[in-house]
């Protein structure tokens, strides 16, 4: 059993998760700071973390930093669900499956949703740490079945992938909610849009109004999920993954697609396009490639048009089943396109490596072009005794003016026994404010001294000579919540942008070991 401080973590969900505060009469919205120096936190979901004696109800943990330091393993905060507007941890809710980070309620401060896919078994839920003006924050809980009532589905794990992104142009970031199980395994992605305070409401993502996308039979439409203006209308545009989509001749065959929406939406969608593997002019439509596991977007050629990364980790290669793959489409000027486009391969093409299973996008060098990070969670390395089964690999390849390049590429692999799973989440961000974005890579099958599959997350930092060292943080480091088996921590990441440091410490009396 999880102690989670004992009763003392009762006053810390008492205190700070039911605040709840009237947005009227705070004034004008204050900057986010911007001084190029101040760092983003960073957001890790730990879904497996048990909450007093109820499994698997899940933690996410904020991790602050300081500039030219970095993250600091002294400073970071553990959020769940506490009852009432929150919600109330439950066994198996998965809360911290996944995580994003937007501004829903326009009001300068990035705000977390924590997907809780096995809320309700397993219909799912979502979350929203919404950080208020005038400091304190204030959580939430939307289900699927208040978002449609009439359309919710038992099963559908609602909550097991987000995206944010201001999807009708009104200034207000919304998200998108991914649903991959509803329908049979049609899966959908529901969008709730984003607002600001009216009379009697605070503000933030709205449970009425929501569009709801449905997939195609059987495709897990809503698996993945991603945002950006690709076509430049100032509307952002949704990118929907459904690996189990079937295309090709023989069917099924779970090849995989990706579904790009188009903004603006509200009630319908005037625009899509669907893209398969082999409608990147890069690979074939294949049995059990699941193109679309993955999705990130971002400007890889430095043209100020935003491309998207797809993950392939079905992708045989050769004779060899699963060893994973990533496209890359490029955008012309105009929207995506097939022209230009690749398909890249990583490691030694083992059975089972999964390559392109996580995906993340970052400037690592400052160099003004996106840099793409690979995650092969299971990659096995056989070059050392006893041999490290799944011990996971992590792959930098650089940004260019002619777009991702294998030239100078990094590599990272588990530096010891206790490493299993290796780059299951990435993300990039400037974690200590040098202008040079940083590398975190979740590992939650890592085994600290005494505990199995605790979990742990490896940092590296980036510089003018390239990464540094990794720094390890488990759960033996950080404040808050004991590691115990299998609390898997790194299973999710986000990267929260500048500007919280003084809203922590406000609770800092609250956090105890």
């Amino acid at each position: 059993m999880n102690k989670l401080i004992g009763a003392a973590f009762g006053f810390l969900l008492a205190g700070v998760f039911g605040v709840g505060v009237s947005a009227a009469g705070l004034g004008a919205i204050p900057p986010i700071p911007n001084d190029n120096h101040t760092p983003a936190s960073l957001v890790v979901g730990v879904p497996f973390e048990d909450v007093g004696s109820i499994s698997n109800a899940g933690v996410i943990d904020v991790i602050a930093a300081e500039p030219m330091l970095g993250l600091m393993d002294y400073t970071n905060y553990v959020y769940a669900q506490s009852g009432g507007d929150t919600g109330q941890s439950q066994q198996d809710d998965l809360y911290g499956h996944t995580v994003a980070v937007g501004d829903f309620d326009h009001n300068g401060r990035y705000d977390i949703a924590i997907g809780a896919p096995g809320e309700d078994n397993s219909s799912g839920a979502i979350n929203v740490i919404y950080f208020l003006r005038g400091g304190g924050i204030r959580q939430v809980q939307i289900t699927q079945t208040a978002v449609a009532v009439e359309l919710s589905l038992p099963g559908a794990a609602f909550g097991s992938s987000l995206a944010a992104g201001d999807f009708n142009h009104d200034g207000f970031d919304d998200l998108a909610v991914g649903a991959p199980f509803y329908d049979q395994q049609a899966g959908a992605a529901f969008v709730l849009y984003g607002s600001g305070p009216a009379r009697n409401w605070p503000g933030g993502l709205m449970e009425g109004g929501a569009d709801i996308i449905d997939g195609p039979a059987n495709s897990q439409f809503g698996a993945a999920l991603a945002s950006a203006d690709f076509d430049d209308d100032g509307y952002d545009d949704l990118v929907v993954g459904a690996p189990h989509a079937n295309t090709g001749q023989f069917l099924p065959n779970y090849s995989g697609m990706v579904r790009v929406l188009y903004g603006p939406f509200g009630g319908f969608i005037t625009r899509r396009h669907d893209w398969t593997q082999s409608g990147t002019g890069q690979g074939v439509s294949e049995a059990g490639d699941e193109f679309g596991a993955a999705l990130i977007t971002g400007d890889f050629n430095g043209d100020g048009h935003s491309d998207l990364a797809v993950g392939v980790p079905g992708e045989d290669r050769g004779g060899t089943a699963d060893t994973g793959a990533v496209n890359v489409i490029y955008n012309d000027g105009d929207d995506l396109a097939v022209a230009g486009g690749q398909v890249w391969f990583f490691g030694a093409d083992r059975q089972g490596d999964r390559s392109g299973q996580a995906l993340a996008a970052g400037d690592f060098n400052a160099d003004g072009y996106d840099d793409l990070v690979v995650g092969t969670p299971y990659e096995d390395d056989l070059n050392v005794i006893p041999a490290l089964v799944d011990g996971g690999r992590v792959d930098v390849y650089f940004g260019a003016s002619h777009g991702i390049t294998q030239q100078g590429a990094v590599t990272f692999g588990p530096a010891n026994e206790h490493f299993r799973y290796l780059g299951y989440a990435v993300v990039a961000g400037d974690f200590d404010g040098n202008e040079f974005d940083d590398l975190v890579m979740g590992v939650p099958g890592f085994s600290s001294s005494g505990h199995t599959a605790d979990g742990a997350i490896a940092i590296r930092y980036g510089n003018d000579a390239g990464f540094g060292d990794a720094i390890i943080y488990t759960q033996n480091e950080l404040w808050g919540v004991a590691a115990e088996d299998h609390d898997d921590l790194g299973y999710a990441l986000a990267a929260l942008p500048p500007g919280y440091p003084t809203e922590f410490s406000l609770y800092a009396p609250m956090i105890l070991r």
